[in-house]
């Protein structure tokens, strides 16, 4: 009898060991599908993240580059039509670094007051042409012309280049100051403002800067 008991337990720890172990598999199972879903949602919001940041830096990076080339375009145009000597902004800038150079902003009296590159002086392109260089100036340093992109200031180069001054224009104006992230200031000190002149123009401006116009 007791035999029989005995493998009556036998047999049914028998048929239960494999149904336990089938249902850990099971679990196992369950598990592993649960952890690759995991990971694959996970990896879907990595690539969706990765994607969002690439759109936004391709947007500004194309919004950035728009400027730069409608700059180069708008500049060259007008400068073409203005004439006279022209210099671009790196040359310029380091022509002003190393040596003796006066820069002069031949904008309205209204445009330089909203901003201009620091250490310019003001002298409207109304003013030379009516009243020529002014007799308290040097005559003998090379002088930088600008304006907003280059048209009146070539006016101004071409003028100077007459009246036998080594005078250059700056390809691009103020706007190629403000694209190379030259300090502009006003008469507070440096200031994120640039005058344009007309509004067309104030889509050349580059962040973070502000335009300003009067036309």
């Amino acid at each position: 009898m007791r035999k029989l008991e005995s493998d009556a337990s036998t047999a049914a720890g028998g048929d239960l060991s494999p149904r336990m172990g089938d249902q850990a598999i099971g679990e196992g199972d369950r598990l592993e599908a649960e952890l690759v879903r995991l990971r694959g949602e996970n990896r879907r919001r990595l690539r969706r993240r990765v994607s969002v940041i690439l759109i936004v830096l391709l947007t500004a990076a194309g919004v950035q580059w728009h400027r730069q080339i409608g700059l180069w375009v708008t500049s060259r145009w007008w400068v073409a039509k203005a004439g006279g000597p022209t210099v671009d902004v790196s040359t310029a800038l380091h022509q002003i670094e190393t040596s003796d150079t006066l820069v002069v902003d031949v904008r309205d009296p209204e445009e330089f007051l909203v901003s201009h590159l620091e250490g310019a002086r003001s002298l409207p392109l109304a003013e030379l042409e009516s009243s020529g260089w002014p007799p308290d100036w040097r005559r003998d340093r090379p002088v930088i012309v600008y304006c907003t992109v280059g048209y009146r200031s070539g006016l101004a180069a071409r003028y100077l280049q007459e009246q036998g001054f080594d005078a250059k224009n700056l390809v691009g104006g103020i706007l190629a100051l403000a694209q190379a992230d030259q300090p502009l200031v006003d008469g507070s000190g440096q200031t994120w403002r640039v005058h344009t002149w007309h509004e067309s123009f104030a889509w050349l401006v580059p962040a973070p800067y502000e335009a300003a116009w009067s036309h």
